[in-house]
């Protein structure tokens, strides 16, 4: 980006050799470029509190209620449906888990039990099946098997 701040070149000064008047100009020149550069960072730190402020604070699109209703009562369903003589549950109950079910094993299989199966073998043809380096033939390092369940949409046949 563009936004790079350039320094300007530092000379080499040597205060020993500077006069009085010369020291005094140069503190000023300083004083002036520390009192920018505070307003600046001052500036700096203000645009990121308003951006923190609109991004993750407070929005101003409250609803005002009318009078004596702090909010409108849409999901009240669990209010109307409770029984009033029930006993509210104690925390343990509300928070018992029940036990999980231990995973079905095969399932996989027993789904696609039913299912038509298509069995793609891909080989190289015999001028392939040469090794390009030492002129020797090729052998099956190992067989790979993948399943898909491949979704063909309904069609109609006339028989």
């Amino acid at each position: 980006m563009d936004n790079e701040i350039k320094l300007p070149e530092k000379p080499q000064l040597n205060y020993r050799e500077m006069s009085q008047a010369e020291l005094a100009a140069h503190c000023e020149r300083q004083d002036k470029a520390i009192a920018e550069l505070t307003q600046n960072v001052n500036r700096l730190i203000e645009m990121i509190r308003l951006n923190t402020q609109q991004k993750y604070g407070t929005s101003g699109d409250s609803v005002a209620y009318p009078e004596g209703m702090e909010q409108l009562n849409f999901f009240n369903e669990a209010e109307a449906t409770v029984c009033q003589g029930e006993p509210e549950p104690t925390f343990e109950e509300a928070t018992a888990k029940t036990p999980r079910k231990p995973k079905q094993k095969g399932k996989r299989e027993q789904d696609f039990r039913d299912l038509k199966v298509t069995v793609i073998e891909h080989e190289l043809p015999a001028e392939q099946q040469v090794c390009p380096v030492c002129v020797s033939p090729l052998h099956d390092m190992k067989v790979e098997v993948t399943r898909t369940l491949k979704l063909v949409p309904a069609h109609f046949e006339v028989e």
